[in-house]
């Protein structure tokens, strides 16, 4: 559930990257495929740091 969530939202802002590595996790949990799922989330996380540090550069000081 988190993972869709994820890949919604993300997507939402413009951050693809980050939602094809939620995507990836979710299909895989999903079907049964995924066989290393602490890569994926380490994916996931890496992306994240990326568009955080993105996002916070684009807001005025103290927001």
């Amino acid at each position: 559930m988190a993972a869709h969530t994820l890949k919604s939202s993300s997507a939402n802002v413009g951050a693809t990257t980050l939602s094809d590595a939620a995507r990836d996790l979710e299909h895989g949990a999903r079907d049964g495929t995924l066989t290393q799922p602490a890569s994926a989330v380490a994916r996931i996380v890496g992306e994240y740091a990326q568009v955080r540090a993105a996002l916070q550069a684009k807001l005025p000081a103290g927001h």
